[in-house]
């Protein structure tokens, strides 16, 4: 089995993100999180760092949300654990990470963005959660048309 480590990363999208289906029917998108590195000099002003790459996978519901907010450029946040695996190509192997997220949203950091109150969100899972005037998601679809989870 592949070791986790948990992580959280801010950067920006370097592509529009990617998306499509497991095996089993669940949406999946994945995007790249160029991460700056760039630091004071000391002298008041900035050194430039070299960017770190980040590859990031979220699923299901999620992976739809993301696929229809955020573009290439978009600064994001994923928190997630990092997954470690090989891969073989041309008869060589070799090592990969990547980001499988519990969570990824806009960084609100530089930036403002605007919530639709009719996106669908889970039942709040308490009495305490509805005390808040939050808008109430709308039921599951049923039959055929239903998402496998």
């Amino acid at each position: 089995m592949a070791a986790q480590f948990p992580i959280v990363v801010e950067g920006n999208l370097t592509t529009d993100p990617e998306t499509g289906h497991t095996k089993d029917g669940d949406p999946w998108t994945r995007l790249r999180l160029a991460v700056d590195n760039s630091r004071p000099d000391g002298q008041g002003g900035w050194e430039q760092g070299e960017p770190e790459y980040h590859d990031v996978v979220v699923f299901r519901q999620q992976a739809e949300n993301v696929a229809a907010t955020l573009r290439k450029g978009d600064r994001a946040i994923a928190v997630g654990k990092v997954r470690f695996g090989t891969y073989e190509k041309d008869g060589k192997t070799f090592e990969d990470h990547s980001i499988v997220a519990d969570t990824v949203s806009p960084s609100l950091r530089f930036t403002t963005v605007t919530i639709d109150p009719k996106a669908t969100a889970p039942e709040p899972a308490s009495s305490w959660d509805r005390s808040v005037d939050a808008p109430v998601a709308p039921p599951e679809p049923t039959g055929s048309a239903a998402p496998t989870r």
